[in-house]
This record gives C-alpha cells, sequence and structure tokens, in this order.
C-alpha cells in the first residue's frame, strides 16, 4: 500500500503521517510542506487553489490509497478562499487520484456550528447550505456533498473539536483571546457539556479506515463522554507546560452581541481582519455538542479514550 496524505502541514495530518511511517507504509505528501517531518518523505507542493501539477498527477498510478486533510479551518476568512480549498480543493483532489481510496477529513461543523448538538446521529447532517452562518461549517458541508456525488465510497471522519496536549492544536491560542488579568473569561464560564475529539483518536480512525476499503460514509469521532468545558480545559492546561490560569465567566448573550457588532463593521473578511472575537468563537463555549459514535465503534472497532479525564 503507497499512501499519500495531503494537509500533512496540519495536526492531523502530520499525525497520520508520522503513524504511518512507524508502521512502515510508504507515505508521500501533497500540499503544503512540514519541515517538521522526516527528510525522505516525498512530498510535491500544490497550492489546492490551483490545477493539480503534473508531479502529483504522476503520482495517481502508484497510489493506493489519500488521506485527505488539507481543508482551510479557520471561524474567519475570505468565503472566496473557503470555497476554493474546502470545496473545489476537494474536487481536485478526487480528479487527481481517481482509483483510490479516498478517507476524507471532515467536521461535526457539518450538524451547524450555531446549533445545538445533542448526541447527533451522522443522519443529522449535512444542513441545507443556506442555513449555514460561517463559511467553515458550509464549505465543508459544500466539500461532503461533492464526495458523495463523485465517491460515494469514500469515508468521510467528522471529529469534534480537534486537541492534542503538547501538539501545536491552537487550543492555548484560542484561550488567550479571552485573557483579562491573567486569567480567562470565559462565555458563560464554559459551562456546556461537550465532546472533544484527542488526535490520537482520529489518526486510528483513519488507519482502520484504510485497513478497511469498504467501509464508507459518515463517522462521527470524539473522545466516549462529553466533558464540561471549562473542566476539560483546566485538565488540558495542567497537561502542557502553559501556567495555570483561573477561570471566571463573561454573560454570552453581551460577548455574542459584541462579536455581531464587530463582524458586520467589516465588510471583507480576510485572516488579516478578524475581529477580537467571532460569534462561531462564543458558540463553542456555548452550545452543547454531543455526539453518537456508535459507527466509529461498530464499522472502524475503535473504542475511544477519554484523554481529558482528571484521574488520568
Amino acid at each position: 500500500m503507497t499512501v499519500i496524505v495531503t494537509g500533512a502541514a496540519g495536526l492531523v495530518g502530520e499525525a497520520v503521517v508520522r503513524d504511518l511511517l512507524a508502521r512502515g507504509t510508504p507515505v508521500l505528501t501533497v500540499g503544503r510542506p512540514n519541515p517538521d517531518l522526516p527528510s525522505h518523505v516525498h512530498h510535491v507542493d500544490w497550492d489546492l487553489r490551483e490545477d493539480a501539477p503534473v508531479d502529483v498527477t504522476a503520482l495517481a498510478p502508484r497510489v493506493t490509497a489519500v488521506v485527505h486533510c488539507a481543508r482551510m479551518s479557520a471561524d474567519w476568512g475570505a468565503p472566496q478562499d473557503f470555497h476554493d480549498i474546502n470545496v473545489a480543493g476537494t474536487r481536485k483532489v478526487l480528479d487527481a487520484f481517481p482509483r483510490a481510496r479516498i478517507v476524507h477529513l471532515s467536521s461535526t461543523a457539518v450538524y451547524g456550528l450555531h446549533r445545538d448538538h445533542a448526541r447527533l446521529y451522522e443522519e443529522a447532517g449535512p444542513l441545507d447550505v443556506d442555513e449555514y452562518r460561517d463559511e467553515f461549517a458550509r464549505t465543508t458541508a459544500l466539500a461532503e456533498g461533492v464526495l458523495t456525488r463523485v465517491r460515494p465510497d469514500a469515508l468521510v471522519l467528522r471529529p469534534a473539536r480537534l486537541y492534542s496536549p503538547g501538539g501545536d492544536d491552537g487550543v492555548i491560542e484560542a484561550l488567550t483571546r479571552f485573557s483579562r488579568r491573567g486569567g480567562l473569561t470565559l462565555p458563560d464560564g464554559a459551562k456546556n457539556r461537550t465532546m472533544l475529539a484527542h488526535v490520537d483518536t482520529v489518526v486510528a480512525a483513519v488507519i482502520a479506515g484504510l485497513e478497511r476499503p469498504r467501509i464508507h460514509g459518515p463517522v462521527n469521532i470524539a473522545d466516549p463522554h462529553p466533558y464540561v468545558l471549562h473542566e476539560a480545559i483546566n485538565t488540558y492546561i495542567a497537561r502542557t507546560d502553559h501556567p495555570h490560569m483561573t477561570l471566571d465567566a463573561r454573560p454570552a448573550d453581551l460577548a455574542k452581541a459584541r462579536a455581531w457588532i464587530a463582524q458586520k463593521r467589516i465588510k471583507a473578511p480576510h485572516a488579516g481582519n478578524r475581529p477580537p472575537h467571532t460569534i462561531t468563537e462564543i458558540d463553542a463555549y456555548v452550545k452543547e455538542r454531543t455526539y453518537d459514535l456508535s459507527r466509529l465503534r461498530s464499522l472502524l472497532d475503535i473504542e475511544p479514550v477519554q484523554h481529558l479525564s482528571p484521574q488520568d
């Protein structure tokens, strides 16, 4: 088996490459380079906003599977960039490797990040495209639509909010946007029940999907039980080298109103003019986020671990 991993510069993509290398699986990377990966890993540069270069299409005959992790996953940016990378880019990957097994990294964002997610099964999403309120969720759903039409035999992995203590998962960066006087003032005190996905579980799902080529369709991925988010945050901080920070609460309605005003003032969103907070960001600390994991267990034979349990 020879596997191509797109998005190997990202958290999941890099972890998948390292796991495959440890198993002795021939692996190539496509997309942006990752200098932290071993130098012997063959890499081909490809900006997914452009057509596939000859060096990419030349790989197709020798590739058994593609793990498509490349995506734009921010909560703010230019709508055209989201579409070009997440939707059109996905179609270009499928066209470049028409005979390969496809394992696609999606997200529970397809259930609508503005809604509560109460033990949702995979059938709860995607929503109608006009129902989405942020570009990441909307284009993630559109990308799944491309897969349904072009490659219905693909495995679609929908992880909850990703984390990996000690890795470059962006959690601390996101938290510090709520920093105030050495503590964190989180919307509603982050008291919502939420399921989170450790990157190791996502990697295990990828490997299981490669080993079970007949499994297709969407699969939710998360730690097995919901956390109270502020308790999970405390445990997460304790397991990193970040200094302890006290957690406090701010009214969520006020935070969302300020985010809404700030967003409305920006006529042309792009990465350089992100407001201090976004509505999508606030909702992550307020909305319930729980999912049914039956397909993860029954189809991929994975029993997830509660990695942020305080006693572990």
